[in-house]
């Protein structure tokens, strides 16, 4: 995804690749998934804050082999200068069920425990799990489409109680395919 920087931001930063998330804030500077969606639908991309957590590589250097602890380190260092849209997320070193509680006080989604030691690893690793504040329905997902026509069926399976059933029909639009 490609981060909306502000017309009154200065970048004074070195060329780098961030992991981060990018977040709308509600009236009380707390982030917010339905601002963010508000802003998107209504192609706003001036209150957007940009939330940095790793830091993968600077210039030509790859970081990604070091230690979490040394990659956060010249995250912090690096983001200094860094306008206020984007920010240096704090790390806590601390039980996981005591930092969860408290973010789930504060009505954020959740954490993300991560390894000290570790290095990065793109997707699902041994490294670092998350936990959520509200527990959701977990839905599994499977699906087919014919490779001459853009058709197809994309199915749901059902939550415990089976009271959930989601179909969904693939239908041409365009150069591409549609979800209806």
């Amino acid at each position: 995804m490609t981060y909306p920087i502000r017309p009154n931001d200065r970048l004074q930063i070195e060329d780098c690749i961030l992991d981060g998330e990018v977040c709308a804030l509600d009236d009380h500077q707390m982030p917010s998934f339905a601002a963010l969606q508000a802003a998107l639908s209504e192609n706003q991309s001036e209150n957007p804050v940009f939330f940095a957590f790793d830091l993968l590589i600077v210039g030509t250097e790859d970081l990604r082999p070091l230690a979490l602890t040394d990659r956060k380190a010249r995250l912090k260092s690096l983001l200094e200068k860094a306008p206020d849209s984007i920010r240096y997320v704090e790390h806590f070193e601390s039980t996981a069920d005591t930092v969860l509680l408290s973010a789930c006080k504060m009505h954020l989604e959740g954490i993300v425990s991560k390894k000290l030691d570790a290095a990065y690893a793109s997707g699902r690793s041994g490294g670092w799990v998350k936990a959520k504040c509200r527990t959701g329905h977990e839905v599994v997902l499977g699906g087919s489409r014919n490779r001459t026509r853009c058709s197809g069926r994309l199915l749901a399976m059902e939550n415990p109680s089976r009271s959930l059933t989601l179909r969904i029909t693939m239908r041409r639009s365009g150069t591409g395919c549609c979800l209806t």
